[in-house]
């Protein structure tokens, strides 16, 4: 089986993931703006228990249902993990250093978009959640 892998901008933490993501969504809320210094974040969603890292991230609860992670030496945004969801981990594909065989299947959190971006894609657009 193929595996999918990526980093954080200095290096200190890798990750691997048996196989590609399930899904990915591109995701326009608040937290994910400021996390990421961008208009949108883009995760791929992967079975937790596949997922392999080396290196410690630093853990962060963002909001009362989920913890981001993130290297604590260069601030790359890496994962994140919601509570309702304990065998799913988001994987944040802008840190992926191949191909992760996976495009976004949709907009998420549209009603906090940035309002200089135009969504002109064609993709689903959620204003909350994407449905799972």
């Amino acid at each position: 089986m193929a595996t999918t892998t990526g980093s954080c901008l200095c290096g200190e933490i890798h990750w691997t993931v048996e196989g590609r993501p399930r899904s990915a969504t591109n995701c326009h809320c608040a937290s994910c703006q400021k996390q990421h210094g961008a208009a949108f974040a883009t995760y791929g969603a992967v079975v937790r228990s596949k997922l392999r890292v080396t290196g410690e991230p630093k853990r962060f609860r963002s909001s009362p249902d989920a913890v981001r992670m993130f290297c604590a030496t260069c601030g790359s945004s890496l994962f994140m993990d919601y509570d309702a969801d304990p065998k799913t981990t988001w994987v944040s594909l802008g840190t992926a250093d191949c191909d992760p065989n996976c495009r976004p299947e949709s907009h998420a959190f549209v009603a906090s978009k940035a309002p200089w971006i135009e969504l002109t894609d064609g993709l689903p657009q959620h204003a909350g959640h994407a449905p799972r």
